[in-house]
């Protein structure tokens, strides 16, 4: 007789057993030969586990976030981005130490394909721990649907403490990643496959923000980019688009003259604008041409909305009242179906009262 358990699915002898690979990343299957007078002997095999790609997917396509390291400077939380292949990412967290000190940990994503749209994966030492580094846990996750989605690293105390989200991170997934075609569709011309732009890394031209921590006044944060353009982009036509600053994310609609239209998260987006060079109307885009977006966002409690993961916070653990201090913020888009990102270097000057903030970009 052989019986086989998943030892991390539990010390139950079955005959078979689902793996999830969303659980874990490394699989420890006990094999145990039983002989009829009950005498028995057993080993343990270790396998990894291998992320299944979409179906469609081009498991070629990089994403602009894989081997971006966030950190988390309230939290000391960090997140490196190990892999992205075929709509699967692979989360490396860390440190080990810090997120068990802070509370048992787990990683929350938003994906609507999920009954509730939240997923859940708890970071086990057993299951999840990094082989390649023994200070994070590693994580993979395989979405299904393109988007920016919320990735969150939240710890609760085992004995009844409230739980605590410690780092939020805004990661946009592409249709070259979850098989659907990145296509523009009109009535007249039908389908029209856009290709890929030659580079998904925005460049930043203007990033400021002005912060009230009580909510009484509205929060203001500008930001100014050059995007580079899929081929076959017709300028004139409607077009998805969606942004996140901080981790405040907007879905909008690009009309055929370049003005946004929210389409979520409402009151927050004061105005998006989209200037396109290089092309001529009536003609499509031969690749690389560029995209100039201006968005502004204006809303009170922005902070708690989500700029407080980006350090964006009264009390930073690292800036004196009156003093400046270095921040990273993360600019995430998803343009027709395009993932752009860039974590954005800021300077962050806290005002002697601590009461109100400015953000600016470094001085050159």
């Amino acid at each position: 007789n052989f019986s086989i358990s998943i030892i991390n699915n539990g010390s139950t002898l079955n005959q078979s057993n689902d793996i999830d690979f969303n659980l874990l990343n490394v699989c420890h299957i006990r094999v145990r030969a039983t002989a009829s007078a009950g005498l028995y002997c057993e080993d343990t095999l270790t396998l990894p586990v291998t992320p299944p790609v979409n179906s469609g997917a081009d498991p070629t396509f990089k994403n602009p976030i894989q081997d971006q390291l966030l950190s988390f400077v309230d939290s000391g939380v960090s997140i490196t981005i190990k892999s992205t292949s075929g709509g699967t990412v692979q989360f490396a967290i860390g440190p080990f130490e810090t997120l068990l000190a802070l509370g048992f940990p787990g990683l929350l994503i938003e994906d609507p394909t999920v009954a509730g749209g939240i997923a859940t994966r708890f970071l086990d030492p057993a299951t999840t721990r990094d082989p390649s580094d023994l200070y994070s846990f590693l994580v993979p996750y395989h979405f299904k649907t393109p988007g920016i989605h919320y990735v969150l690293v939240q710890t609760s105390d085992l004995f009844g403490g409230k739980s605590k989200i410690v780092a939020v991170f805004a990661v946009p997934i592409g249709g070259a990643e979850t098989g659907t075609q990145n296509v523009h569709f009109t009535p007249h011309t039908g389908a029209r496959i856009l290709g890929a732009p030659p580079s998904l890394v925005p460049v930043t031209k203007t990033l400021k923000g002005k912060f009230v921590f009580d909510a009484s006044k509205a929060d203001t944060v500008t930001y100014a980019g050059t995007l580079k353009l899929p081929s076959n982009f017709d300028i004139t036509k409607t077009h998805d688009f969606a942004i996140a600053l901080g981790t405040v994310i907007v879905n909008t609609t690009i009309d055929g003259k370049g003005k946004g239209t929210s389409t979520s998260n409402p009151g927050v987006l004061k105005s998006l604008k989209i200037q396109y060079k290089g092309v001529k109307k009536g003609t499509l885009t031969k690749g690389g041409e560029d995209a100039i977006i201006t968005a502004i966002y204006s809303k009170a409690a922005l902070v708690a909305a989500g700029f407080t993961y980006d350090g964006i916070s009264a009390t930073p653990p690292d800036i004196k009242p009156g003093a400046t201090g270095s921040r990273h913020i993360q600019v995430a888009m998803l343009f027709d179906g395009f993932p752009y990102f860039i974590y954005q270097p800021a300077t962050f000057t806290l005002s002697k009262d601590s009461k109100t903030a400015t953000l600016g970009l470094p001085k050159k």
